[in-house]
């Protein structure tokens, strides 16, 4: 009998501020492997942490549901607290995902000036959907070893706004479920068979998706701030340094910078 796990996505993006236009310096889509089993130990153990965090603002007796809301995101994390309060969440964030051996997959494409118009003119495209289309390729070929021997359920955040998620995620799900089943030898992606098809979630109702989320923004800003951490902010260097507390040996990370040469007439 395979394991099942449910791994939650997150995206993410890095822009390079000092030009006019959106201009992407890189993107990625990040995983964590949870096996179903696990998925209660780590609700737990985010109550847990929040509970402790939360604890002035708790009254005896009172059941305060809001007080739990809207809290793990990474771009705006616990607004309405300081940054002690950040810093010990979000390090407790790390710890309980070294503690529970979950693992992190994180698949993150640069964009330069080589191979910007593949980003920016393949198919007509958005440029960020484009990115994350390749993002997402990359992480079917990296876990295809894995799905042998597991079924993994993906989820993601519905991006209610964006009318090619679905066609990027559940699309690239549901292709190779369907060229496997007419010409399983013509499939690149021949362990997708163990692939379930794609679930969508919210933050807001999801811790699970906010854990990633929170994960997926720390590695975010370890990446772009890298050389220059001095001269991040208070939070991204919370962001970093809790990056930093996760076990090495969790992380599989691809960064990949394609190139293109290009044709001599």
């Amino acid at each position: 009998m395979k394991n099942v796990h449910m791994l939650f996505m997150d995206e993410s993006f890095a822009y390079d501020l000092t030009k006019k236009k959106e201009n992407i310096k890189f993107g990625s889509l990040t995983g964590i492997m949870v096996p179903v089993n696990l998925v209660t130990n780590l609700l737990e153990d985010i109550y847990a942490i929040l509970k402790l965090a939360l604890k002035s603002r708790i009254e005896p007796n009172v059941i305060d549901l809001k007080l739990f809301d809207n809290l793990l995101h990474g771009s705006n994390f616990m607004p309405s607290y300081d940054d002690n309060v950040k810093e010990y969440v979000l390090n407790n964030l790390m710890n309980i995902i070294n503690k529970n051996k979950i693992f992190i997959i994180r698949v993150c494409y640069l964009v330069t000036d080589n191979n910007k118009k593949f980003y920016y003119n393949l198919l007509g495209h958005q440029p960020k959907n484009q990115i994350l289309s390749t993002c997402w390729a990359g992480m079917n070929s990296l876990l295809q070893e894995f799905l042998k021997k597991n079924i993994v359920i993906p989820v993601i955040e519905d991006e209610i706004e964006s009318k090619q998620q679905k066609s990027i995620f559940s699309g690239m799900i549901k292709s190779s479920h369907q060229i496997l089943h007419i010409d399983y030898n013509s499939c690149s992606l021949p362990q997708n068979k163990n692939f379930f098809e794609v679930l969508y979630s919210k933050k807001d109702y999801s811790y699970l998706t906010g854990l990633v989320d929170c994960i997926s923004y720390c590695l975010l800003q370890r990446q772009e701030c890298k050389g220059n951490e001095i001269n991040a902010s208070i939070y991204k260097k919370i962001c970093i340094e809790a990056a930093n507390k996760i076990s090495p040996s969790l992380v599989i990370e691809e960064i990949i910078d394609m190139e293109f040469q290009d044709k001599k007439h």
